[in-house]
């Protein structure tokens, strides 16, 4: 960063990366919140100036899927990403999150992969819990 201007701050999308993965290799998760995680690590790779943590990057990874390929794993599971940033730690566009996303939408049962752009209130999101771990009528 040039003398005089302020750092931006680095994403941290590692806790939303491992709570997908986990979702990944464990079948009896039901549902998963990711806060705060990569759109996807493409998006790391479109600037000269990356800000995503070293912890978060796999090696291999982007030669074997994207975070968008990843989702098409948890198919069965619902699944909520909120407030997803690109590679330079952006807040993501709703129309860039469709347009990612799309792929991953069409393996997903109606409203099972929900994407908000703000974190819900707390109670909100228990409620989203609740409706995608109970089965029906025991909401």
């Amino acid at each position: 960063v040039p003398h005089g201007i302020e750092r931006p701050e680095p994403s941290e999308p590692s806790g939303a990366l491992l709570a997908l993965l986990l979702a990944l290799y464990e079948d009896d998760v039901r549902a998963v919140v990711a806060e705060g995680g990569l759109i996807d690590f493409q998006s790391a790779l479109e600037s000269p100036f990356c800000y995503v943590p070293f912890d978060a990057v796999i090696p291999g990874a982007i030669a074997v899927g994207d975070i968008p390929g990843l989702l098409l794993g948890l198919s069965k599971s619902s699944v909520r990403l909120i407030a997803p940033v690109d590679g330079q730690n952006r807040a993501t566009t709703r129309p860039m999150q469709i347009a990612t996303y799309a792929p991953s939408r069409r393996a997903f049962d109606a409203d099972t992969l929900q994407i908000d752009p703000e974190p819900p209130t707390p109670a909100a999101l228990v409620r989203w819990l609740r409706s995608a771990t109970l089965p029906p009528g025991q909401q």
